[in-house]
């Protein structure tokens, strides 16, 4: 699993999941410049759990010469999602744990939040049968905006599934996702949060049932 991040300074950061010497997935990033050559002499690990597999999720840029990537480790059914902070120098900023352990994480999304830092995106069964969308913002220092947990953005009987993630110009966070109810009828929805965790448009707008569209 490969994601490829071009960076303001016209180089390359391409962070990528491989075997280790313990013959488990490890995470990993190398810098390239525009001629595709190798700038660092080898790739740089950025993932510390050498007795389970690490997997490259995604990657965002930031304007202070760096980008943010997120990984999954763990064990199936109790998977963690960690973050690193690198630099265009090769430097690791922070790391660290960004969504503990929970039942069947799945889906994630993760977009640059305009003030070099980043949102995640995903579903989660956290206290019942139902998959229900969460969300997080790492500021550009590697703090946790929200609980540990993450801020719930929709819970309702049914399951939520499928989110997709972006930021507006105002910092402001714009969650869709599919749900589907106890009439087994799904729906799109949408709901836009403010930088501070506020729900600007109530429980969420209906965009459009998935039975009406043509």
């Amino acid at each position: 699993m490969n994601t490829v991040v071009q960076m303001a300074w016209a180089a390359l950061l391409l962070f990528f999941s491989s075997l280790d010497e313990n013959f488990a997935f490890a995470a990993f990033v190398v810098r390239i410049n525009t001629q595709c050559q190798p700038v660092w002499a080898e790739p740089l690990q950025v993932s510390n759990n050498g007795q389970a597999d690490n997997f490259i999720l995604g990657v965002v840029p930031s304007s202070d010469n760096a980008c943010i990537a997120i990984w999954q480790t763990g064990e199936f059914g109790a998977y963690s999602i960690r973050a690193v902070k690198v630099a265009v120098d090769g430097s690791i900023l922070w790391e660290h744990e960004v969504i503990p352990p929970v039942l069947q994480s799945w889906s994630m999304e993760i977009v640059a939040d305009r003030q070099n830092g980043a949102t995640l995106v995903w579903k989660a069964s956290l206290n019942d049968d139902d998959d229900d969308i969460y969300m997080q913002r790492i500021t550009s220092d590697g703090a946790l905006v929200w609980p540990d947990s993450g801020l719930e953005v929709r819970n309702e009987d049914g399951y939520q599934a499928s989110p997709r993630v972006a930021v507006d110009d105002q910092g402001n966070t714009i969650v869709a996702w599919v749900e589907q109810g106890l009439q087994s009828v799904e729906d799109l929805r949408v709901q836009k949060i403010s930088p501070t965790g506020e729900f600007l448009w109530g429980g969420g707008r209906l965009l459009q049932s998935v039975s009406e569209a043509t």
